[in-house]
C-alpha cells in the first residue's frame, strides 16, 4: 500500500511540474550578432518574461502593432505549431497528474506520458522549423516589421542579425519530465507484473 501512495504522489508531482517549468524556466534562447559591436548579445527568456514584456510594458493602440511581411507569414505556421505541441504537452501533464492522483491506472499514465514526450519532441521540430529561417539569414530582422519605419526596419536589418535561436532550458526539463513520468510508471509496471 505505501508503495502506491508513493508512485501515486511522486508521478503526480513530477507532471504537475511541467507548468511551473513552462512558464518560468527559461524557454528560449537568442543570440544576436551587433555588426556596428563587433559582438554578440544574449538572452534567455521565459513564457512570463515575454508576458511581461510585450503586455505590460507596451502599450498599443488598435492601429500599431506588427506587420506581418511575407516571409514572416511562411514561419509562422512552425512558430503556431510549436505553441500548439506545448499547450498540449501542458494539458496533457494535467491529465497525467489527475489520473495519478486520483486513480490507479498504470497503463493510461504510462501511454499519456509517452504522448507527452511526443509532443514535446514536436515541439522542438516546429520550433527549429520556425528558428532556421531566422539563424541561416532567410528571414532577417528587417522581415520582422518592429519598426513601423521601413528606414528604421532596414538600418535595423543591416546592423543586427539572429545568429542562435531555440529552446532552452525549460523545454528539455519538459521532456526529461514527461521521460521521468514515464521510467517511473514503467518501473511500476514491470514489479507489479513479476509479482
Amino acid at each position: 500500500m505505501a508503495s502506491k501512495i508513493t508512485y501515486r504522489s511522486v508521478a503526480a508531482l513530477l507532471a504537475l511540474t511541467a507548468l511551473p517549468t513552462a512558464v518560468f524556466a527559461s524557454l528560449f534562447r537568442i543570440v544576436g550578432d551587433i555588426v556596428l559591436l563587433n559582438s554578440y548579445v544574449g538572452e534567455n527568456l521565459s513564457l512570463w518574461e515575454i508576458y511581461d514584456l510585450f503586455f505590460r510594458g507596451f502599450s498599443f493602440s488598435e492601429s500599431e502593432g506588427m506587420k506581418l511581411t511575407d516571409s514572416l507569414r511562411s514561419i509562422l505556421p512552425a512558430l503556431i505549431a510549436a505553441g500548439v505541441f506545448l499547450v498540449l504537452t501542458l494539458l496533457l501533464s494535467l491529465v497525467i497528474t489527475g489520473f495519478a492522483a486520483f486513480s490507479n491506472k498504470k497503463l493510461v499514465i504510462l501511454c499519456l506520458s509517452g504522448a507527452a514526450v511526443l509532443t514535446v519532441i514536436g515541439m522542438f521540430i516546429s520550433f527549429g522549423q520556425f528558428a532556421k529561417p531566422l539563424c541561416d539569414g532567410t528571414v532577417s530582422i528587417a522581415d520582422l516589421g518592429i519598426a513601423d519605419s521601413a528606414i528604421i526596419n532596414s538600418i535595423l536589418g543591416a546592423v543586427a542579425s539572429i545568429k542562435v535561436l531555440q529552446l532552452s532550458t525549460a523545454g528539455y526539463l519538459l521532456l526529461f519530465e514527461m521521460i521521468g513520468v514515464a521510467a517511473w510508471t514503467g518501473a511500476f509496471l514491470v514489479t507489479e507484473i513479476g509479482n
